[in-house]
């Protein structure tokens, strides 16, 4: 009987174990956090879905910011009710944009966009 329960607690533990790993593998190279589009918009040539061209996303509906901005800054709490302050500065031909998704997981942003999303 004891060596049973041993078996299993160690069948346990090893499962456990690669469980733990492998959610960390997830978190640490950002499988989990971002979603599949911004990692395939990284490496795409000239296609991405934006107006910027060179596989540019860009957004213009901005919380603040916007087309003209150099800076912007965005507040939120997070899950742990810490305040956390995300901002940007945008350098020449760029615009500032803070915003955050619409999504069931809000995310927040401080990004810096070229001036050619806005030429639209």
């Amino acid at each position: 009987m004891k060596r049973d329960f041993l078996s299993y607690l160690g069948v346990l533990t090893v499962f456990a174990a690669i469980s733990m790993n492998f959610s960390h593998t997830l978190d640490d190279y950002g499988i989990k956090r971002n979603k599949l589009h911004v990692e395939v918009l990284a490496m795409s040539g000239s296609s991405g879905g934006g107006t910027g061209g060179g596989g540019v996303k860009c957004v213009t509906d901005c919380d603040s910011g916007g087309c003209g901005a150099i800076s912007c800054s965005i507040e939120y709490s997070s899950m742990l009710g810490q305040t956390v302050k995300l901002s940007v500065e945008a350098g020449p031909g760029y615009y500032a944009c803070c915003y955050d998704t619409d999504d069931f997981i809000k995310e927040y942003f401080a990004k810096a966009f070229p001036n050619s999303c806005c030429e639209s």
